[in-house]
């Protein structure tokens, strides 16, 4: 980016090639910090090549687009990883995997319904310089579950429990953001749903799962009926995989490359 900044509006042949090529890095880079593809050893020598091949065009006496920075970063040694990878890596355990692109992948998504009308600013620090909103696991991820939720998401069955929690907790399904989070906690569902507090003003607002934030939003299908996490009546294994898949679903069409 350094490099294309440093070159005159002239050596490029439409006006947003810069702000197209930003774009491009994000989705890039998220690919590659999820997947591991390709190798961070390749980084450094991937991007002096393409620099080489723009300044090599320039001299040529040739403009740069969009289309050639695209198909020389997504090509030979910067190759990404194919979509079946990717969708492997977002359907697994990604907070646990690398919990700075799970909140990336979470902020991305919410973004992706974002309005004028609705625009929360999910990258908003505190004066400590922390995130305001942080990533709430919806299945608690603490080692003692709470009955509540044995009884909601293994009929009471502790080590099943257990297992559900060991395959789960930290996909993206069971994930949301918020800024109350030590106000949820391992609360039950219900609870986590429903939570409300009283402001100065003695409005009720709602700080649970019916916030309004879109991520809670996010349609998602078991059997015959959509729900989401604002709406759903309980919150099971099967619920959290179907969530997933409609998560990464979204995600795989918001970081497809112009190509794939």
């Amino acid at each position: 980016m350094l490099y294309l900044f440093s070159l005159p509006d002239s050596s490029f042949t439409e006006a947003d090639v810069k702000k197209r090529v930003i774009e491009l890095l994000c989705k890039y880079y998220f690919r590659r910090n999820v997947t591991d593809i390709p190798s961070t050893r390749d980084l450094d020598s991937i991007n002096v090549s393409l620099i080489e091949k723009c300044d090599e065009n320039i001299r040529e006496g040739n403009k740069i687009d969009f289309n050639f920075i695209a198909s020389q970063l997504l090509s030979g040694k910067g190759q990404p990883a194919s979509l079946d990878q990717f969708r492997t890596v977002l359907l697994d355990n990604l907070f646990y995997n690398n919990e700075y692109m799970a909140r990336y992948a979470l902020v991305e998504l919410d973004e992706s319904y974002q309005d004028k009308e609705y625009k929360p600013d999910l990258w908003e620090k505190n004066e400590k310089g922390e995130f305001i909103w942080t990533v709430e696991h919806i299945f608690p991820q603490g080692e003692r579950i709470p009955s509540e939720w044995v009884n909601m998401i293994a009929d009471g069955d502790k080590e099943r429990a257990e297992i559900i929690q060991a395959r789960w907790v930290h996909c993206l399904g069971n994930l949301t953001l918020t800024g109350y989070n030590s106000n949820l906690s391992n609360k039950p569902f219900n609870q986590k749903q429903e939570k409300s507090q009283i402001n100065v003003f003695g409005t009720r607002i709602f700080i649970g799962y019916k916030n309004g934030l879109a991520l809670n939003n996010i349609p998602f299908c078991v059997g015959n009926k959509e729900l989401t996490l604002a709406t759903a009546d309980k919150w099971t294994e099967e619920y959290i995989k179907a969530r997933n898949e409609a998560m990464v679903d979204r995600l795989i069409r918001l970081f497809k490359f112009y190509n794939e």
